[in-house]
């Protein structure tokens, strides 16, 4: 079930003019299991100046499933490698269309599978022309929300129970 349909305007300088266009983001609850997965498209504008070279993203938590790019669907152009990052840039992944995101064309859906719940505006992503030279700004978008660690949510629970415990006191002292 898609939660989020938006797309969203961008545009960086590059060979020597103006690269512009959309993406559109997508946020779809799996209907198997009721985690979220993200869905990107790039539109890239007739009039750009040039071919989109990569879109990249980062600030994702550590609930990657699987990261790909669909074979099928609308678009023309398919992403001709998914990287995600690791180490210093765990949360990073670049999705290269090579030369083929020329002016005029879009990309098939790329998507990463998450193990998440639920989501929210805290990650960012970029595009770039070829070779990655000129970047465009950051622009926010959708992340999953961190799955909170049981030794999280024990030490959650406990301080509720303190705090629960010190207002009980207090009620029966007066």
């Amino acid at each position: 079930m898609i939660q989020v349909d938006e797309l969203a305007p961008f545009s960086f300088d590059a060979y020597g003019g103006t690269v512009s266009g959309t993406v559109q983001v997508r946020v779809v609850q799996s209907n198997l299991d009721g985690t979220m997965d993200f869905y990107w498209r790039v539109f890239n504008d007739a009039t750009s100046a040039g071919p989109i070279g990569s879109f990249r993203f980062g600030g994702f938590t550590d609930s990657f499933q699987n990261v790909n790019f669909a074979i099928d669907g609308l678009g023309e152009v398919d992403s001709i490698s998914a990287l995600r990052f690791s180490g210093a840039f765990d949360g990073y992944v670049n999705f290269d269309f090579g030369d083929a995101l020329t002016p005029g064309s879009s990309s098939k859906f790329f998507f990463v599978d998450t193990n998440a719940l639920s989501y929210t505006r805290t990650a960012f992503y970029d595009l770039t022309n070829i070779g990655q030279t000129q970047i465009s700004q950051l622009y926010p978008m959708y992340a999953p929300t961190p799955i909170p660690v049981p030794g999280a949510l024990l030490l959650f629970g406990s301080g509720l129970a303190g705090l629960g415990t010190a207002v009980w006191r207090r009620r029966h002292r007066a």
